[in-house]
């Protein structure tokens, strides 16, 4: 009887332990909601689950803005920050000739500048209709050549 009593334990032990597998079994992580544009302010690279992208105020800039970014190389960056995606632009620049444009995000999205030098005149778009996804980055830069105001004190 006892050698009854131990194997029917020692077979409830070893039976139990199928369902021992079943705590191994990876349980699924939990989600995390964020934004996961890596365009936006608030991008998440951790989100697993879409939630609300910022597009406004990026690096204090307000937002639907441009600006002039002095970059060390001597080159000016054009910065941007839109909620909307770009389709085209045109931009004037007083009291420079342009010299050169740089690379920027314009291009990398398929977009074609041209530029008048000695009226400032930019304007950049795309054949194919690309665009240039919301968010802050720097469309282009320019090499300029400033022009020196002088002022006489009389």
């Amino acid at each position: 009887m006892l050698k009854k009593t131990i194997l029917t334990i020692f077979y409830l032990l070893i039976s139990g332990c199928n369902s021992c597998e079943d705590e191994n079994i990876t349980q699924p992580l939990p989600s995390v909601i964020g934004c996961m544009d890596a365009n936006a302010c608030n991008y998440n690279p951790n989100a697993t689950e879409a939630g609300e992208c910022n597009y406004v105020d990026c690096n204090g800039h307000p937002i639907n803005s441009l600006w002039f970014n002095a970059k060390t190389d001597g080159t000016w960056g054009v910065g941007y920050n839109s909620n909307t995606e770009i389709g085209g632009f045109q931009i004037t620049v007083n009291g420079a000739t342009i010299i050169s444009l740089i690379n920027g995000d314009a291009q990398e999205n398929g977009f074609s500048i041209t530029f008048n030098e000695t009226n400032g005149f930019i304007i950049g778009f795309s054949f194919s209709g690309a665009t240039i996804p919301a968010g802050t980055g720097e469309l282009f830069s320019l090499e300029l050549e400033l022009f020196l105001m002088s002022q006489e004190i009389v």
